[in-house]
């Protein structure tokens, strides 16, 4: 008889964990109501179809996100550079110029097939310091496809942290 979590190891064999998300003791993400979402930094050239996937996943929950020209008039008016993750008083200075609550600040490493990581980091803008990070990873996540699986997936696990009023499953938006 083989034993029972050898089984089990063997069933999971080609399972993903979900994302891992940790919240910044004494944070309440529920706060946060507005996003900015610059560019996500990547391995791959994709960081803007990261961002896009995860902006329109936020918006799914009913979040309001800063919009594109918005966001770059801000990053523009800071002298920052895309791709650029801003500092402290950085964050304070485009909390002014957007109203944003949070700044979400991406990664996607995707590496050899399965050895993926994709990082992100909810900034809140009025403090200065990371609230929520959420890490993933995933199966794949170099191609312009994969981009908006792994970025739900991370969505719907941060969804739960942040409070979000509607949350779309991946089965809900055809993803399987």
């Amino acid at each position: 008889m083989t034993p029972l979590p050898a089984v089990f190891a063997w069933i999971c064999l080609g399972c993903v964990p979900p994302p891992e998300v940790r919240v910044t003791e004494g944070v309440d993400a529920r706060a946060f109501r507005r996003f900015l979402v610059p560019p996500f930094s990547d391995d791959r050239g994709l960081g803007v179809r990261y961002a896009l996937e995860f902006s329109g996943g936020l918006r799914d929950m009913d979040f309001d996100v800063v919009g594109e020209e918005q966001a770059a008039a801000g990053f523009a008016a800071l002298g920052m550079r895309k791709g650029e993750a801003p500092g402290m008083n950085d964050l304070l200075e485009l909390r002014k110029l957007t109203g944003a609550d949070a700044a979400v600040i991406g990664n996607v490493d995707c590496g050899s097939p399965g050895k993926g990581r994709v990082s992100v980091l909810v900034l809140d803008t009025a403090k200065g310091e990371t609230a929520v990070q959420a890490d993933y990873r995933p199966r794949s996540c170099g191609s312009r496809a994969e981009a908006a699986t792994v970025m739900r997936e991370v969505l719907d696990a941060l969804g739960r942290v942040l409070g979000a009023r509607r949350r779309r499953t991946l089965e809900e938006d055809g993803f399987r």
